[in-house]
């Protein structure tokens, strides 16, 4: 059967979205899904995750709360990345004798592409462009507005 203009798909990704048109993806894309940064809850349960997928393990007492706080700007990638320098196959001999540090993952870590606060800043006002939810605050904002404009209206004419 004859392949119809429905049945194609059209994936873009970019490292630079603040950079796009908004109003141009729009226009050219039907849905849009957006993978956002990570919280600090989901990095937490990514590293831990990862570290195990790679053969690691973490002690009780692995300080998983700070690593994820030093890890804010970092994406799952750079996690990765970080965690198969730490983890090669003679450190994952030596878990049992010597456990993991949080200080193995901070020089690797910092190795890795990290998103910088003004690049952070221009990433998330571009997704609340791109899902709408700026429109939306707006939207709102402009009908709290009104409602308060009609209020002070209809309080003027009560007066007089």
């Amino acid at each position: 059967s004859e392949m119809c203009i429905r049945d194609r798909s059209t994936w873009a990704c970019t490292n630079k979205p603040a950079d796009c048109s908004v109003k141009d993806m729009k226009d050219f894309f039907d849905k849009v899904i957006y993978f956002p940064y990570l919280n600090y809850s989901s990095r937490k349960l990514v590293f831990k995750q990862l570290i195990e997928k790679a053969g690691g393990y973490l002690k009780e007492n692995f300080n998983i709360s700070s690593l994820a706080l030093l890890s804010k700007g970092y994406t799952a990638g750079s996690f990765q990345r970080a965690i198969n320098k730490v983890l090669t196959e003679r450190r994952k001999t030596q878990l049992a004798q010597r456990p993991l540090t949080l200080a193995e993952f901070i020089g690797p870590l910092s190795s890795t592409s990290y998103t910088y606060v003004d690049e952070d800043a221009k990433i998330r006002a571009f997704s609340l462009d791109i899902t709408g939810i700026k429109a939306r605050r707006e939207d709102r904002e402009r009908k709290k507005e009104e409602e308060k404009n009609n209020k002070k209206k209809s309080t003027k004419k009560a007066k007089k």
